[in-house]
């Protein structure tokens, strides 16, 4: 994602193209629309969770990465208690949860295997 781009335009992208994809999507909380952080919530049929936030790199390229260190599969109870505790620090994040299958993020982003000393975890 680039800063030219504003948070409310590429979350509009990323759910058409989860949609269009024959996946579901939805905003599970709207955040700045300009500059709010974003998270996406995945979910598979048998009830597993991943959680992906948006981490910067040092080159200023835009990344995502999973939440979770081990194997970023967690249960819908602590992927909740995550997200209560990322709301209460910030309260202008966008949370976006996709239902698909395979358990596709659908993000064209980088997305690194990992969010190693997550202060939120």
């Amino acid at each position: 994602m680039s800063f030219c781009i504003v948070t409310k335009l590429w979350v509009d992208a990323l759910v058409r193209r989860v949609n269009l994809s024959g996946a579901y999507s939805t905003v599970e909380r709207i955040g700045d629309e300009t500059r709010g952080d974003v998270l996406i919530k995945t979910r598979r049929p048998n009830g597993d969770v991943s959680l992906i936030g948006r981490a910067f790199s040092p080159d200023d390229e835009i990344v995502f990465q999973y939440i979770r260190p081990e194997n970023h599969i967690m249960t819908e109870q602590e992927a909740s208690e995550y997200l209560k505790k990322r709301i209460s620090y910030d309260a202008d994040i966008w949370i976006i949860e996709i239902e698909d299958k395979e358990g596709r993020h659908f993000l064209e982003e980088k997305v690194q295997p990992i969010v190693l000393n997550d202060p939120f975890a």
